[in-house]
């Protein structure tokens, strides 16, 4: 391990800010700010990201190129993460040898802005870029505005998302960069899969509600001790029929926070830890497996969990506010109330005098009693939540605005 990272993410995160400043600055990206019309030379279609990686970003990443695919463009997979190996490299790769055409870097950004770094200007300057991101404030960093003027469009996967980048523009006075911006949410269908609880360990005749998250996520934006507390209150006694799934990878960032996880799930015996990774096929077979899921988050840009729950047809109580307040309403799930407060994140990811949400706790508590006991509600509102689903995938047609307009730009 670097010595970087093995300084805590509130130290860390600055210096990886005034580098990237820096590096920009002498490898020349400023001088690339005012983008030329790409799209004038045909070209190949390129999507760069973390292909396969556990990880949020790393899942969405997959679901975009799977669809561009399925649109039959063709997307050529480039993996970020060894290119990120050769920041310092002066004999650095092409990300394809042929120009023009179109580049999607799914990728947050500041990885964004290392992937330009990594592929000199000269390899990119003829290609039409798109940038996917998403942040989960209501005012994205202001270090974000600087690689905004190298894209020619920013797709995120919520109007909250975008939103929060517009903030970012207006305060910088940089309004115009609203203009490239483009929501465009995460592809999500569900594969057609049926449950597997035996392999899951999973008891028969058992409700089962799930709450998953990833420790490198912020403990603090994803909010897992909301979630024990509300199923704590729907069951002041253990319940005999319903167990609560805490799915939680990657904990250990946060060594304070998995030890407290940790304790409070082995005071409860129907609360159920569960540390081991899964790959994507094992988390729609999981998702197939429980009854509902749970997301008592402070903040989410789009929320992949409950909008894949809602895909396979399991409803999901969902704090009310940010992306899954855009599609969670009481038709389909059980969106929570909340109240707004100021943002505290021990890990540092997220600083600034910024607000995001406290969900209700005793709400979820009713809301989690309610769908656990009532069979007939939770088949309901699945349905509803499966047809919802389906306007995720939607803007991702052969024949949808962007996709037609990348579908100009290759060949």
């Amino acid at each position: 391990m670097s010595p970087l990272r093995r300084l805590p993410l509130k130290y860390r995160i600055p210096l990886i800010e005034g580098g990237l400043s820096v590096l920009s600055g002498l490898r020349g990206l400023a001088r690339c700010k005012a983008p030329p019309p790409g799209g004038d030379i045909r070209g190949p279609l390129v999507v760069s990201g973390f292909f396969g990686e556990v990880l949020g970003i790393g899942r969405a990443g997959d679901l975009t190129a799977d669809a561009l695919g399925a649109a039959g463009l063709n997307p050529r997979r480039v993996q970020l993460r060894p290119a990120f190996r050769r920041l310092l490299d002066l004999h650095r790769p092409a990300v394809e040898a042929r120009p023009g055409g179109v580049w999607i870097i799914h990728a947050n950004a500041p990885e964004t802005e290392i992937a330009l770094m990594v592929h000199p200007p000269r390899m990119w300057s003829t290609r039409y870029r798109i940038g996917y991101w998403a942040w989960e404030t209501p005012e994205a960093p202001a270090h974000w505005v600087r690689p905004a003027r190298w894209m020619h469009e920013i797709w995120t996967p919520s109007r909250f998302v975008a939103d929060s980048l517009q903030a970012a523009f207006d305060r910088a006075g940089e309004t115009e960069l609203g203009a490239r911006l483009r929501v465009m949410p995460h592809p999500v269908e569900a594969p057609d899969i049926g449950p597997d609880r035996e392999g899951f360990g999973l008891e028969d005749g058992v409700c089962y509600a799930l709450t998953s998250f990833d420790g490198r996520s912020s403990f603090a934006r994803k909010n897992p001790w909301a979630a024990i507390e509300a199923w704590r209150r729907a069951f002041p006694e253990p319940a005999q029929n319903a167990r609560l799934l805490v799915r939680a990878v990657q904990i250990d960032v946060d060594p304070a926070s998995a030890r407290d996880l940790r304790e409070l799930a082995a005071q409860r015996p129907d609360i159920v830890l569960s540390t081991r990774p899964l790959n994507r096929a094992r988390m729609w077979r999981l998702l197939a497996s429980v009854d509902f899921v749970v997301s008592l988050h402070r903040s989410e840009g789009f929320g992949l969990v409950p909008a894949e729950a809602m895909a396979m047809g399991r409803p999901a109580v969902a704090t009310g506010w940010s992306a899954t307040g855009e599609y969670i309403d009481d038709t389909c799930g059980a969106p929570v109330s909340y109240d707004l407060i100021p943002v505290e994140d021990a890990s540092g990811r997220y600083r600034g005098d910024l607000f995001w949400a406290d969900p209700h706790v005793d709400a979820a508590a009713r809301a989690i009693r309610r769908l656990t006991e009532d069979h007939a509600l939770r088949e309901r509102l699945g349905q509803a939540a499966r047809i919802k689903a389906r306007e995720f995938t939607a803007p991702w047609a052969a024949d949808a605005p962007l996709i037609r307009n990348i579908a100009a730009r290759i060949g």
